[in-house]
């Protein structure tokens, strides 16, 4: 198996307290604001302090109206713009309303209109208010610390028990949530799925996720003084990804593809899979505007994944589309396992494309799979690092 200099790949990080900030974005610096729920659409929650009592705040004042115990709960809706909230002791109305658990395990928060599977327990604060982009909804932030967040982050996206691996991905999701912090605008800095990290409360989290972000505090990973853009994924199937060849982007100096050993234990080493013909390319013709009735891959890398694909229509017309908007468009349609990752080899048989192909994700950063592996074998979180991300300090 290929191994790297140990002497090489030591990986130095940085406290958080070693950045230069705004007095005000320091102030705020350990603070996360996650909204909740964003793909139901929520119209009704009911919340419940999971133990201890419930504080409920209205507007800027930082008296509570309400406290209630532990076996009472809040139906929360809306009236016009208003947040309406039915309590035991009568209904109230706000612009705003701000929920705080008197303990440290959070809130319960079960969702009304499209049911979740269970409730979920948040620590921090909910701040609750109508949502300005789409009438009659709930818009819910979850306030919390930063490295709760992180435990919670790590044991929802990673999920193995073994630490080194678990402190890596610690490292990676706080620098993640740093450098993005603020782009959904002055309300929050996250959602709570893939399209910033998956985070689901308390549900999930471990001891191990728990201690990997109680080890790492503070630390983040830069280059050239910057944090990094820190994407993961779970299998690279022996071999990570260049991001200008998954994205429409410049190249990175520290996400640069590698042959990479240490994945091949992932049960996505190697995958099969069918999808139907005409349903495939139904869903190709509508989503780029003509009938499609074919697809080759146009490029394929060193790497083994396709860059570009192909689309043969009627006529000889012709578009070529990144191979990764192609595996995203298939998963959509046909489910998560349809089309694991780009490293593939695509052929006809019949009325279905037989797909074959190795790992899982977009291929850029550190393999999941590939950092449990190194974990196992004794390779320290900072090894980790420094194997899937070049240069980085």
């Amino acid at each position: 198996m290929q191994q790297f200099p140990r002497c090489l790949c030591v990986v130095v990080l940085w406290s958080l307290v070693s950045f230069a900030a705004p007095a005000e974005a320091q102030a705020e610096a350990h603070t996360i604001r996650v909204r909740l729920l964003e793909q139901h659409h929520p119209r009704t929650i009911v919340v419940q302090a999971h133990s201890g009592g419930l504080a409920l705040y209205t507007g800027t004042f930082d008296q509570p109206v309400l406290r209630l115990k532990p076996d009472e709960q809040i139906l929360l809706t809306l009236r016009d713009t208003e947040v309406q909230a039915e309590t035991p002791a009568g209904t109230l109305y706000a612009d705003a309303l701000r929920l705080v658990a008197e303990n440290e395990f959070g809130l319960d928060i079960s969702e009304g209109q499209k049911t979740l599977k269970e409730a979920r327990r948040y620590p921090g604060s909910l701040a609750v208010i109508a949502d300005p982009a789409r009438s009659g909804t709930l818009r819910l932030i979850n306030h919390l610390d930063l490295e709760t967040y992180v435990a919670n982050v790590v044991a929802r996206e990673y999920g193995f028990n073994d630490l080194e691996g678990s402190k890596a991905m610690a490292v990676l999701a706080r620098t993640y949530a740093l450098r993005t912090a603020g782009k959904y605008g002055a309300d929050y800095d996250h959602v709570d799925h893939v399209m910033s990290q998956a985070y689901e409360g308390t549900a999930h989290l471990t001891p191990t996720a728990l201690a990997a972000a109680q080890q790492t505090r503070g630390q983040v990973l830069t280059y050239s003084g910057e944090l990094i853009e820190a994407t993961y994924f779970s299998s690279s199937g022996g071999h990570t990804a260049d991001n200008e060849d998954v994205w429409r982007s410049k190249p990175v100096p520290y996400l640069r593809g590698r042959p990479d050993p240490y994945d091949s234990a992932s049960p996505h080493s190697t995958w099969r899979t069918e999808i139907d013909r005409g349903k495939l390319l139904k869903v190709l013709s509508r989503a780029y505007g003509f009938n499609v009735q074919g697809f080759q891959v146009a490029e394929q890398g060193a790497d083994g994944r396709a860059h570009s694909i192909e689309l043969l229509g009627k006529g000889g017309r012709r578009r070529t589309i990144p191979g990764n908007d192609f595996r995203l468009l298939a998963t959509q349609h046909f489910g998560v396992t349809s089309l694991r990752s780009t490293r593939f080899e695509a052929r006809r048989e019949g009325s279905r494309y037989v797909f074959e192909g190795s790992g899982f994700g977009h291929g850029v950063g550190l393999s999941q799979y590939g950092a449990l592996a190194m974990s196992r074998q004794g390779y320290s979180y900072e090894e980790i690092l420094a194997f899937y991300y070049s240069g980085v300090a």
